[in-house]
């Protein structure tokens, strides 16, 4: 009772802290929580951040995958140990540590938060004092506050280290970007997780060369596809796969085939590269994470086709005639004509020669199973004859050809062999056409001994171990020296292989033997004629070859100056046989209406040639040597017949002069062109002036101007046409007294091909018409408008020049045809139904060939100087001289 008493008592009842204050007193719990927790945490967080750091720099990604999982666990152990140290941290403060908290943040002495709670003692006094107590307290509370959570790390971290870390880890965060969150998770699950991007992976595929294909960047370049994972290339492409960065050795993985490792480069650098050549799948991988997967589809390599264009034929110099067609999907290396014995021959004759005993030497090499050389293996001088077809440029997809050979020099000659053709890319394939069967075109001797010592030639090549008979029929025939014209270079020469045969010991003794008997033999027959006539087919050989290949313009200039000096030592040796001038070659077989070759048309065809070489428009070169071949391989020798007519004289001089013309209407298209362009720059009233002055005398300048404009369809036509025609003579006097003089030069040149019999092109009276208009136009003052006709006029021009140079090719080569159908009947047409040139009709002397004439060369020439005039304007547009640069490239 007494308690109950007491605590009735006014004064003496216990209090509580307003809502307000205690509100207060929770968020200080809250903060002191705050304050203590930091500074208990830091040790553990700052072990953490390190090891965050060391992520995210990529170092642990660089060590073994065992290494990183220590350092994770030791980082993790020693962040728990350093927790566990600073565990009463953690706990949550007490109300008291609230209050003792708010009191010191307050400024409140006398800790009145604390005694607010207090209860009076009994007997302590009187409760008027106490109640005074209690309201400076109440006083004093309404003034606590909470204040912002203070975290004291300087203690924990007093050289702010903290700042530092922070510091690193935001670095790191914006240099790595979207890739941040990849790394994390790498560093706290090695070996495990997303794909390290530390490491850097280049990959692309190189097709072959050959296929002219780019190469296909896979991952690592700026233009490799996003996201694509299945790609098409070529058969033989080779995949190259780099891998750069720390961390252990990658490898790739091909479907159907085990893992296979990478070679080292280098530190943290590793390739391999992967030859593909069927459909497959590869698999890239790292530390047993994929990195890529790719799926190849292999483009098959198809081998090259080759068949023959055309039968077999020899020409009237007995050179073989060979046509063929080839074709590759990635372009030809090479093709071959090669050869074997037909089967009709059978070397037997050594048992009709061979005397008593065996021959040691020829014994010896056909024992020789191991021996290199095929030649000896067989018991044969000579190989088979190997002909290298040439192709028109580099790597061509497709070709039709047609080629001479002249291969009477082979001991073959004259024998039925088997020829078939082989075409090879630069995968090594290989197509083969049919077999056909031949008799090699043979020359034929006139000359007795010289017939005799080819056959013993043959005899040789064909049956080595007969050496000592055939030594015998050499030494018969160098006995009788009247027999050969007393020429000691012929009995030198058999003597020569008299002896060497006599003492050959082995069959390499021999080389060189067959070849002086050869030259014996054409030397008896046409003196210097034969040796010129092979040069001079080496040498159009050799500047065939330098144009197909691509030489450089030193080698070209090389070879050409070997073939003009060849076809001048042949055609000085074929003038002095047949007895005639020196300018003047021997005649082709004609009818009456056909005319003879001068030597000088052949001349002017070799400098055309080497023009067009030089110019780049080597292809035309090409077809022009191939035609210059026709002509040369067809060419037949008189033999008493009176064979010479005049030259294409007419013909020739016209084509001549249309050159002139043609050069002389391209420049004044320039001139007139040039007057255009100078009257659009004229001011429009300074035009229109003119003619006012010219036109409308008396009217105004607007007046003058619109009225001239009516005329012409357009107001600067009406302008200048005023400002022409105030001389009284019409527009542009200079421009059109040129003109008309090319007119009546192009009308005098037709009118003289008609009195000399000739036909006159239907494109020169075009040329004739485009003229008139040309000049009509300059009179009415419409420069602009003439360049028109005077470009139609040109090509009129060329085309006629074309015509008649067509005429004159044909009309040679058609004597050449009726001579070489002689008794092989003839046919009215030349053309199959399809219109393809028939092959009955003897030899095809390529007379659909256009061959690019003097014109032509000399229009390549300006264009290729006018290309080199614009590329050293520097006032052009970059873009426009860049184009002029990669046009100048090809020449």
């Amino acid at each position: 009772m007494a308690e109950q008493d007491a605590s009735q008592k006014p004064g003496l009842q216990k209090p509580g802290l307003p809502a307000p204050i205690e509100r207060r007193v929770g968020a200080s719990r809250l903060a002191l929580f705050w304050e203590r927790l930091w500074p208990a945490l830091w040790p553990s967080l700052a072990v953490l951040g390190l090891f965050t750091l060391a992520g995210l720099s990529g170092f642990l990604s660089s060590l073994p995958l065992a290494a990183h999982w220590l350092l994770w666990c030791a980082s993790f152990a020693a962040a728990g140990f350093l927790l566990w140290q600073r565990r009463t941290a953690l706990y949550p403060p007490s109300r008291e540590e609230a209050l003792r908290r708010m009191e010191h943040i307050s400024g409140l002495s006398h800790r009145p938060l604390s005694a607010f709670n207090d209860e009076a003692a009994e007997g302590t006094g009187e409760a008027a004092l106490w109640a005074a107590h209690r309201a400076w307290i109440a006083e004093k509370v309404v003034k606590a506050r909470v204040g912002l959570p203070r975290a004291s790390l300087a203690a924990a971290d007093p050289y702010a280290l903290r700042a530092a870390l922070v510091t690193a880890l935001l670095v790191f965060t914006v240099i790595l970007g979207p890739e941040t969150g990849e790394r994390l998770a790498r560093t706290y699950w090695p070996g495990l997780g997303m794909p390290d991007t530390a490491t850097s992976v280049d990959a692309w595929v190189n097709p072959p060369a050959y296929t002219g294909r780019p190469p296909l960047f896979l991952a690592g370049a700026k233009g490799a596809p996003k996201g694509k994972t299945e790609f098409e290339i070529p058969e033989g492409s080779v995949l190259t796969l780099r891998v750069h960065g720390p961390g252990p050795r990658p490898a790739y993985e091909l479907a159907g085939a085990s893992e296979t490792a990478f070679k080292t480069l280098g530190e943290n650098a590793y390739e391999a590269q992967v030859t593909l050549s069927e459909d497959t799948s590869l698999t890239l991988s790292r530390a047993s994470n994929d990195l890529y997967s790719w799926d190849f589809k292999i483009i098959p390599d198809d081998a090259p086709e080759i068949a023959f264009d055309g039968p077999l034929e020899d020409t009237l110099r007995k050179a073989l005639r060979l046509g063929y067609e080839a074709s590759d999907d990635y372009g030809l290396k090479s093709v071959q004509a090669r050869m074997a014995l037909g089967p009709s021959v059978v070397l037997q004759e050594r048992t009709l020669f061979q005397t008593a005993g065996s021959d040691p030497l020829f014994e010896r090499a056909e024992n020789a199973a191991e021996k290199e050389d095929a030649s000896a293996q067989n018991n044969v001088l000579m190989p088979p004859p190997l002909v290298e077809l040439p192709l028109p440029g580099l790597r061509p997809k497709k070709v039709s050809q047609e080629v001479f050979r002249d291969l009477t020099a082979h001991p073959w000659a004259g024998l039925p062999v088997e020829l078939w053709l082989i075409a090879q890319d630069d995968a090594g394939q290989t197509g083969k056409s049919e077999t056909r069967s031949l008799v090699l075109p043979a020359r034929q001797f006139n000359e007795p001994l010289a017939a005799a010592i080819a056959e013993q030639r043959r005899r040789l090549a064909l049956y080595p171990d007969s050496r000592m008979n055939i030594a015998g029929f050499l030494s018969a025939f160098s006995q009788d020296l009247e027999r050969h014209g007393g020429d000691m270079t012929v009995f030198l020469g058999l003597r020569a292989a008299y002896w060497r045969l006599t003492k050959a010991r082995h069959l390499a003794d021999l080389d060189g033997v067959l070849d002086l008997l050869w030259d014996l033999a054409l030397h008896i027959e046409d003196g210097d004629l034969s040796l010129a006539e092979r040069d001079l087919r080496d040498a159009r050989e050799k500047l065939a070859e330098a144009l197909a290949e691509g030489a450089s313009d030193e080698e070209i200039e090389a070879a050409m100056e070997a073939l003009k000096s060849a076809l001048a030592r042949y055609l000085d040796a074929l003038s002095e046989k047949m007895g005639n001038m020196a300018e003047q070659l021997p005649a082709m077989p004609q009818n009456p209406e056909t005319q003879a070759l001068e030597r000088s048309d052949l001349e002017k065809m070799l400098e055309a040639i080497g023009d067009l070489a030089r110019t780049g428009a080597r292809e035309q070169a090409q077809d022009m040597l191939s035609q210059l071949g026709n002509i040369l391989e067809n060419l037949q020798t008189g033999d008493g017949q009176n064979q010479n007519a005049e030259a294409p004289s007419a013909l020739s001089e016209a084509l001549n002069e249309m050159g002139e013309m043609i050069g002389e209407q391209r420049e004044l298209m320039d001139d007139t062109f040039g007057e255009a362009k100078k009257e659009e720059a004229r001011p429009l009233d300074q035009q229109g002036r003119q003619g006012l002055s010219s036109n409308q005398q008396g009217s105004g300048q607007s007046g003058g101007s619109q009225s001239g404009s009516q005329q012409n369809g357009t107001q600067q036509g009406g302008a200048r046409q005023g400002a022409q025609q105030g001389s009284g003579t019409g527009g542009y006097p200079d421009l059109r007294g040129r003109q008309q003089a090319l007119r009546d030069k192009l009308r005098a040149l037709m009118e003289e091909l008609h009195n000399s019999g000739e036909e006159v092109p239907s494109a020169l009276e075009h040329a004739e018409r485009a003229m008139d208009q040309a000049d009509d136009r300059l009179k009415q003052g419409r420069a602009e408008r003439a360049t028109g006709a005077q470009g139609q006029a040109i090509d009129q021009l060329r085309a006629g020049a074309q015509s008649m140079a067509n005429q004159m090719l044909e009309r040679m080569a058609g004597g050449m045809a009726r001579s070489g159908n002689s008794g092989q009947g003839s046919g009215n047409a030349n053309t199959d139904p399809l219109g393809r040139p028939t092959r009955s009709a003897g030899p095809d002397f390529g007379d659909d060939v256009q061959v690019p004439d003097e014109i032509d060369a000399e229009r390549a020439r300006e264009i290729l100087n006018e290309l080199r005039r614009r590329a050293a304007e520097m006032g052009r547009p970059q873009i426009e001289l860049d184009y002029l640069e990669r046009l100048l490239r090809r020449f």
